[in-house]
């Protein structure tokens, strides 16, 4: 469309007013040029891109949030001690004991926010030993506390001034400590410390000069500190230490491995990895002495060695990972000989070996995190014979995942399962089972001690990184929130969720004083605004789950008090709670609210019923249950729910002894039945990757031959195996299910590598379409997307990096749309999401880090819409949603942080300026003098879609001289539209009794002297209504 008759439009406008005014600068001009903000970004020619909204305007505080790990917290006494930040006194150290009032910064350290970032804390008695950054006059040091601020100081400068000494490896011994430090004499050399200034001394130059090196590995056993120091020759040798110089001295000459750790036993003894030059790193023992140092086996024969990464000495057996180079990473065992240290059991059969991790004793047993026969993460528990190494529990959510964080406290393991939740184990399966489903997530990691409870910590959401602090002593009822470091002043707001009702979206963002709470936007200024304190005050309502459903909004929220469902037609009378059931969220994000023909379905509870599925009719006593499902509701994890035609299929556990099945619901409860035992007995299917085509669900299962895709109709009959893609019991592993033009599409292996298939629901055309396994590295094949006829995903072929592809369905047509980064580098596409038939996503072209990015399907109209944060650094767009005529995502943007931003979809722009209106004119009297300071009232604007920038070409509080000066304010949108108007500032000089001014014409606000009977100048005002441009589609 032409724009040639609004600019014509506002000539017409300027020729009028000037032929009714004096002589002065006209009120718009061309080409003039724009004021430069933070909301004026550059991006692609025919695309607008900008901020909707800073909603959260504080900024956010970096730093590690709230820390409890093996460096990070420790218990002295009945109070434990751990690492977190404010927004007032950055990172430092803070204390608990297991209640809000007694959780609390311990000592502002380094004064301000710059924060003393403490770390390395150890326990010795009631003092506790850690580093810490004091003062701009002092570097990282030693540092004690007894838990009070004054009681909190700096044990000795041993690097004097602003140099960092940089303590490390602090052990316990004799009452003091033993430790690693740097004097700016000797370099990094051994020292001890009895806490006193004194006290804190060198003990051995062990290299001399100023090249010392770090130690390995130190570890205190009985009354001797054992560590290894750097050699001449290379290697590493093994020393020892009482704490003075005469008894520290070397133990053996060998190379230790360099994740050698010490392993005390009985006695004297303990067991450590290394070589000796004539085998690799293996299983070694001594006793303090040269002569009881000895290989106790070459579990590896040769030089590549065992490879050796866990020990754990439980109930007089030593219990390790090794590899002997037939049977992988695998569970073994020694009593110190080298007949009784054996294989304890081929967990994983085969040369991939299980790689058992995390050992922990539990009640005179070693359990440990391991691989089983199918590649899954299970928890495992061993007595050290093959018939006692079994699972702890077949069906915990799974897999797990491989971190290290689990912990045994009085006979009881606590660690976190796939549900991202808290559970807890004394070692059989009757007594694994979850403590608490937690309200956030994910959730339970760091465990440390306190009294004989266990604090751990919660992620205050899926994408926040705050935390908070809870503790449990391993019941529901005595699990509970602690205190909440979530600080919503030092956060941006965090827009997620986003979701389309109307032409408007709808999302949750934190604006720093409400909390979490549900917003709108159309993307113009007064359209964007919260729209409900759900939970008043400081408290956050944590809309989630959010669909549209019948013209508005349905999602899961709290008043504060009480959880349920809600529903918003945007305002806020209109936005009420449904129900007080409590909705319950998948964790992994998708299908916890599903729409199928006039219901909503959804799994939830109330207070003391069990989980149960639901459906509404949008009101409140149409919201009822479906099916309950037992009195358990933390063992249930429903998952996968998906509308096929009239009936909802979903997963759930049903029991240990049925596993995890797919079920369907046609919304009665004798209707909601399991629709097949794929896996009969224990054994779980475990269906996975729910998706509808047409009337058929379409899904990925595991059975006898394997993991391959299947498909259901809702009969037990119709629930078959489309096709055994990988033969025989390989599994084809589908995923990444799409429906496009009547077809399923989707990723598999069928042992000749990754590639993209098709199937219309037979076993003869299930085939594939492209291998994408031709080059010589790993194929990608993620994030199958569709955007009209045509699907989009991130691949690689092995050869090249990974960049944006597309397919038609055929083998021709599979090909990639654009190398973005170009040569082998990656782009990395992802958060493709499709608005209309075209497709947004964040990538990298090599220059820029990842920002936005569009495409139609061709190369070159496959461009970047803006580079919002030049350079290495990156926006992190995501949540693309499109709502009217904007694309709307969140993207981290200088110091707003994550905000709302928006993109004209399919080239829609703002073409209008912002409405501006100029002070009133302005007279200054003087008695004597050529000029004087004028402070004048600032102009007015605003603009329909974003913020104004005002600039003046002399601003208030600027000299004018004797006269009139004309005074030009622009005003400049985010799109770069621009509105300018003047008005004159005077300046008079009058005697002591001025004399009374001759009355003058009123001049106008847009800067006219033109007589109210001026006809050219009313002529002009009749028309702008007429003349007003609006926005169009060009």
């Amino acid at each position: 469309m032409s724009n040639a008759g609004p600019r014509w439009g506002w000539l017409y406008v300027a020729l009028a007013l000037g032929a009714g005014c004096g002589p002065m600068e006209p009120s718009a001009e061309a080409g003039a040029p724009a004021p430069q903000t933070q909301d004026l970004v550059t991006s692609a020619p025919g695309w607008w891109i900008f901020q909707v909204q800073d909603i959260n305007r504080t900024h956010l505080v970096e730093g590690p949030g709230l820390e409890l790990g093996p460096t990070w917290s420790t218990a002295v006494g009945k109070t434990v001690f751990f690492v977190s930040t404010d927004a007032r006194t950055g990172t430092e150290l803070w204390k608990s004991d297991g209640t809000l009032a007694g959780t609390v910064r311990v000592k502002d350290i380094f004064p301000g926010p710059g924060g003393s970032n403490p770390h390395n804390l150890l326990a010795v008695g009631d003092t506790l030993f850690f580093t810490a950054r004091g003062a701009t006059t002092t570097g990282t040091e030693l540092w004690k506390s007894d838990g009070t601020e004054a009681g909190t100081v700096m044990v000795r400068d041993i690097a004097a001034g602003a140099a960092d000494s940089e303590p490390r490896f602090l052990q316990p011994f004799a009452g003091g400590i033993l430790f690693q430090a740097e004097d700016g004499k000797t370099g990094y050399e051994l020292w001890k410390s009895n806490g006193t200034a004194e006290g804190t001394q060198l003990i051995r130059e062990l290299i001399p000069g100023e090249r010392g090196l770090p130690l390995l590995q130190p570890r205190t056993l009985g009354r001797v500190l054992y560590f290894g120091v750097p050699g001449a020759n290379g290697a590493t040798e093994l020393w020892k230490t009482d704490g003075t110089a005469s008894g520290t001295v070397r133990v053996k000459e060998l190379h230790l491995s360099p994740d050698a750790t010490f392993i005390p036993a009985e006695g004297e003894t303990f067991y450590f990895q290394a070589s000796d030059g004539g085998h690799g790193e293996e299983l070694w023992k001594s006793d303090g002495t040269e002569a009881g140092t000895v290989m106790v086996k070459d579990l590896r024969p040769g030089l590549e060695g065992a490879g050796i990464r866990e020990m754990l000495w439980v109930n007089g057996q030593l219990f390790l990972q090794a590899d002997d180079g037939t049977s992988g990473a695998e569970l073994w065992k020694s009593d110190g000989t080298e007949a009784g240290t054996v294989r304890v059991k081929d967990v994983f059969p085969g040369a991939a070996g299980s790689l058992p991790m995390g050992f922990r004793a539990l009640n005179g047993q070693l359990v440990f995190k391991a691989d089983d026969a199918a590649g899954r993460t299970e928890l495992w528990k061993s007595d050290g014979t093959e018939a006692g190494t079994v699972k702890v529990r077949a069906d915990l959510p799974g897999p797990l995942d491989r971190s290290t964080d689990h912990r045994v406290i009085n006979g009881t393991l606590f660690f976190r399962a796939a549900d991202q939740q808290l559970w807890k184990s004394d070692g059989t399966t009757a007594g694994t089972v979850r403590v608490k489903a937690l309200p956030l997530g994910p959730a339970a990691a760091d465990y440390t001690e306190l009294n004989g409870t266990v604090l751990f910590t919660v992620s205050a959401g899926q994408e926040a990184p705050q935390l908070q602090l809870w503790k449990s002593d391993g019941t529901e009822a005595g699990t509970a929130l602690v205190k909440d470091f979530t600080s919503p002043p030092e956060t941006p707001s965090h827009p997620r969720y986003l979701t389309e009702v109307n032409g408007t979206v709808f999302f949750q963002a934190d604006d720093g004083v409400s909390g979490a709470e549900l917003w709108k936007s159309n993307a113009r200024v007064r359209g964007t605004s919260r729209v409900k304190d759900l939970a008043p005050g400081e408290a956050s309502g944590n809309p989630e789950a959010l669909i549209a459903f019948q013209g508005q909004l349905f999602f899961s929220a709290t008043d504060g008090k009480q959880a349920g469902l809600w529903r918003s037609d945007g305002t806020d009378a209109g936005t009420v709670q449904v129900k007080d059931v409590q909705v319950f969220v998948d964790p992994r994000g998708r299908n916890s609210l599903v729409v199928r023909g006039g219901e909503l379905f959804f799994f939830g509870h109330r207070a003391g019923a069990p989980l149960s599925l639901w459906k509404s009719d949008g009101t409140e006593a149409g919201t009822v249950p479906v099916k309950a499902f037992g009195a358990e509701p933390d063992s249930l994890q429903p998952a996968g729910l998906t509308a096929v035609g009239t009936r909802v299929f979903f997963t759930v556990w049903e029991s240990a002894s049925a596993g995890r099945e797919l079920w369907k619901s046609d919304g009665t409860e004798a209707g909601t039945v399991r629709v097949k035992d794929i896996a009969p007995g224990a054994e779980s299917s475990d269906p996975t990757a729910l998706v509808a085509v047409g009337d058929t669900l379409f899904f990925a299962a595991q059975d006898a031959r394997g993991q391959e895709l299947w498909k259901s109709d809702g009969t037990e009959a119709g629930t078959v195996r489309v096709k055994d893609i990988a033969p025989g019991e390989a599994s084809a592993y589908p995923s990444q299910l799409v429906s496009m033009g009547g077809r399923l599409f989707f990723a598999a292996n069928d042992g000749n590598g990754l590639a993209l298939w098709r199937s219309d629901g037979t076993e003869a055309n299930t085939v594939e379409v492209r291998d994408l396994s031709s080059g010589t590295g790993e194929p990608v094949l993620n994030e199958l997307t569709v955007a009209g006829s045509t699907l989009f995903f991130a691949g690689s072929n092995g050869s090249s990096g990974i960049e944006l592809w597309k397919s038609n369905g055929t083998s021709a047509g599979t090909l990639r749309v654009k190398d973005i980064s170009p040569g082998p580098g990656d782009s990395l596409p992802q958060g493709l999401r499709a608005v209309g038939t075209r497709l947004y996503f964040a990538a990298s072209d090599g220059e820029s880090s990842l920002e936005p990015w569009t495409s139609d399907g061709t190369e070159g109209g496959t461009l970047r819409v803006a580079d919002l944060a030049p350079g290495n650094d990156s926006s992190e767009p995501q949540g693309f949603t499109g709502a009217g005529n904007f694309v709307f995502f969140t993207a981290q943007v200088d110091a707003s942080g994550a905000e709302l931003w928006a993109i004209g979809n399919n080239g829609f722009r703002d073409t209008v300026a912002p409405k501006l209106t100029c002070p009133t004119e302005t007279t200054r009297e003087i008695r004597e003098g050529t000029s004087t300071p004028v402070n004048y009232s600032e102009a007015q604007a605003e603009d329909e879609f974003s913020e104004v920038t005002l600039t003046y070409t002399k601003a208030p509080g600027s000299s004018f001289d004797v006269g009139s000066t004309p005074v030009k304010v622009t005003a400049a949108d985010a799109a770069g539209n621009i509105a300018s108007c003047t008005f004159f500032v005077t300046v008079k000089v009058t005697a002591s009794e001025p004399e009374p001014e001759p009355e003058q014409p009123e001049k106008e606000k847009s800067g006219c002297t033109a007589s109210p009977g001026s006809f050219l100048g009313w002529m002009a005002l009749a028309l702008l209504p007429l003349l007003r441009r609006r926005p169009s589609n060009p």
